[in-house]
């Protein structure tokens, strides 16, 4: 019975784990590889004052939303290793990076990555495997 619970457990962790990890590395991924202002958005400014200072705002904003995402990130990875133990801060970076090969495909691309149009290369299928072995790892890092 014990055995079940902590099963469960480590499957509810790795959901939550799921929500949590792929959305840090998201806002740090956009803040690091998509500019929120274009080099359209800059053409444009240059012939207004008030533009020009939107855009200055809007990229200060941007550095320090991406600075205040990193820093949890590292928060959030030293509490889950100092509350439970490092086998599942490992498990939760191994579902941060596995989320890095989509966040730059989808930047890239523009769009989000659906059946039709998902690469299908080596990169791609080990992001999906190291997704798939942070269960044994945080079963390993909780359960034994």
């Amino acid at each position: 019975m014990d055995q079940v619970i902590c099963i469960v457990g480590v499957v509810g962790g790795w959901l939550a784990l799921m929500l949590v990890g792929p959305n840090l590395v998201g806002m740090i991924g956009r803040g690091l590889l998509q500019p929120m202002v274009t080099p359209e958005m800059q053409a444009i400014a240059q012939e207004h004052e008030f533009l020009r200072a939107e855009v200055e705002g809007t990229r200060r904003v941007d550095r320090i939303v991406t600075i205040v995402f990193m820093a949890l990130t590292v928060v959030f990875l030293v509490f889950l290793s100092n509350v439970w133990n490092i086998g599942v801060a490992i498990g939760a970076a191994f579902v941060m990076l596995a989320r890095v090969p989509d966040l730059i495909w989808v930047i890239r691309n523009g769009r989000k990555i659906d059946l039709a149009t998902m690469p299908k290369s080596r990169v791609y299928q080990l992001a999906n495997l190291l997704n798939w072995v942070a269960i044994p790892v945080l079963w390993f890092a909780v359960c034994r």
